[in-house]
């Protein structure tokens, strides 16, 4: 049982209004921001003479990977720790083996942070075809949608686990394992899913698998981790990289001899305390009980989409049959996404305007240090907009 009360002290940006947008931004819990505040005391007191020499005193980098690894269930060395999605799934496209012609599976509501990647490397650059997968009613029609696509072509499947705008959770292990039987690779942007719902990467075996920490995860803003399954480290290339990758370069041949997996992809500069800080906000969910949290924001969504049906010319866009994340989108017949969003924002309820299928309405997130209360006082609020 979770002790919200307690937890909510945790939070103390709650005080300032209702916050229903952690599929945005997620609020930082006290012990996370604690961490990245003793990471840059450590640094301002003790120099930079420690990070200098990548000592793992100052950069915790080996303790968040393993904690990331246990949350996931999978071996730490498959963990490579970037900064967002874009990172990731930009490695991902520019290493791959895509030649003109090669088919690019994705649906019609994905980030841009994943939609741009592919077009401007997977189409532009390499000449592969992408393909929108339109996100259904239930977990059957979402995977007859998916595999009508499917064809001996198909390279590369690259979907969201979690829709960002409906909250629909799309049967992943399934697509994963028809994918494969076409000799397709497959990356999962779980972006909308871990923190909110237990991901388990072994049971879903994709090929890759992105991680953002600074939304359902509640860690700092721009940390990430993607994974990488064993399997793909003979098939992806060293494409897109950078700084400190590589144990020896020579010069005059060119050849390049690469760190071990995963440090070869952990390219460039990096926001220690920050990572440190995704360590900490794995261990802050982990204390609580993914099952729990997971719990407690579905009850509260499942009782925000009840209540606001009540009311008419109130539309939820997330079929009932599929079930229930923690992300509820709703419109009101005859009034925009933008005025909806406007007048929630001028009441304090954060959130934001829906941005895909022509949907107009919000995005509510119910997030597991949500109250009662705050969640009755957003349907009132709701309720007694001006028609």
């Amino acid at each position: 049982m979770l002790d919200i009360p307690r937890i909510r002290e945790d939070f103390p940006a709650l005080q300032n209004g209702i916050y229903l947008h952690t599929a945005g931004i997620g609020m930082n819990a006290r012990p996370v921001l604690e961490e990245v505040t003793d990471r840059w005391q450590f640094f301002f007191q003790n120099g930079p003479w420690l990070q200098s020499r990548r000592d793992e005193r100052f950069l915790h980098r080996q303790r968040t990977r393993e904690a990331l690894a246990r949350f996931f269930n999978v071996p730490a060395d498959t963990i490579t720790m970037v900064n967002n999605v874009s990172n990731s799934v930009s490695l991902v496209v520019s290493g791959l083996p895509l030649t003109p012609g090669d088919e690019i599976i994705t649906s019609n509501e994905e980030d841009d942070a994943l939609w741009l990647p592919l077009y401007n490397i997977g189409r532009k650059r390499y000449g592969a075809v992408i393909h929108h997968m339109r996100v259904g009613a239930t977990p059957a029609e979402n995977l007859a949608n998916f595999e009508a696509l499917l064809s001996p072509r198909t390279k590369l499947v690259a979907l969201s686990h979690v829709v960002q705008d409906r909250g629909t959770e799309l049967p992943v292990a399934e697509m994963c394992r028809l994918a494969r039987e076409r000799g397709a690779f497959v990356y999962l942007d779980g972006g909308q899913a871990v923190g909110q719902v237990d991901v388990d990467i072994s049971a879903i075996d994709p090929d890759f698998y992105a991680v953002l920490g600074y939304k359902w995860m509640m860690g700092p803003y721009g940390s990430g981790c993607f994974y990488v399954a064993e399997r793909m480290r003979d098939v992806l290339d060293i494409s897109w990289t950078g700084s400190h990758v590589a144990k020896h370069i020579d010069f005059e041949t060119g050849a390049v001899d690469w760190e071990d997996y995963p440090r070869r992809l952990e390219m460039g500069s990096v926001n220690f305390p920050t990572m440190a800080g995704l360590g900490v906000a794995v261990e802050y969910l982990e204390g609580h009980g993914i099952a729990a949290i997971e719990a407690r924001s579905k009850h509260l969504s499942r009782w925000l989409r009840g209540e606001l049906l009540k009311h008419p010319k109130v539309v939820c866009y997330e079929p009932e049959e599929l079930g229930h994340t923690g992300i509820v989108a709703y419109g009101v017949e005859g009034v925009s996404g933008q005025d909806l969003a406007a007048y929630l924002h001028e009441n304090e309820v954060w959130c934001r305007a829906l941005m895909h299928d022509g949907m107009e309405g919000v995005r509510l997130c119910t997030a597991f240090m949500n109250s009662e209360e705050e969640i009755e006082r957003a349907i009132e609020i709701m309720a007694a907009m001006p028609r």
